[in-house]
């Protein structure tokens, strides 16, 4: 067990408080093309349209309505930050393009990223079994 110091304490709360990005960081890794991921609120079925480098973009079933970005790095899933979307998640060209965007983005979107503001960490709204 890591153990870390606070004013010469060890805080047992801050330890277990801390997320388990790990854990996450390889149950996101395992998602493929066609995985199946649920969110917690309504158990509301995605599949995962696309996946390169370390994003991964899923669309709600069936209409492909609603989506989400997740990082796989840092464990934070939400919609992109742009305020008139470019992407149709509706198509795969799209999907595409906006994965390798976010993998490397073109200069006009040097400041692409996912939204702080509509996003979360992923084990707050994702079902992840061995995780929550």
């Amino acid at each position: 067990m890591v153990k870390f110091k606070l004013n010469g304490f060890c805080s047992r709360e801050r330890i277990e408080k801390m997320r388990p990005l790990k854990k996450i960081q390889r149950k996101l890794r395992q998602l493929k093309v066609g995985s199946e991921i649920y969110f917690k609120e309504g158990n509301e079925l995605f599949i995962v349209r696309g996946k390169q480098g370390k994003f991964l973009v899923a669309t709600s079933e069936p209409d492909r309505d609603t989506y989400t970005i997740i990082d796989i790095e840092r464990g934070f899933c939400g919609p992109n930050d742009r305020v008139f979307n470019p992407y149709n998640y509706k198509k795969q060209e799209d999907i595409e393009e906006c994965l390798r965007d976010f993998n490397n983005p073109p200069e006009d979107m040097s400041d692409l990223k996912i939204s702080l503001r509509h996003g979360t960490n992923v084990e707050n709204v994702i079902d992840l079994p061995g995780i929550n």
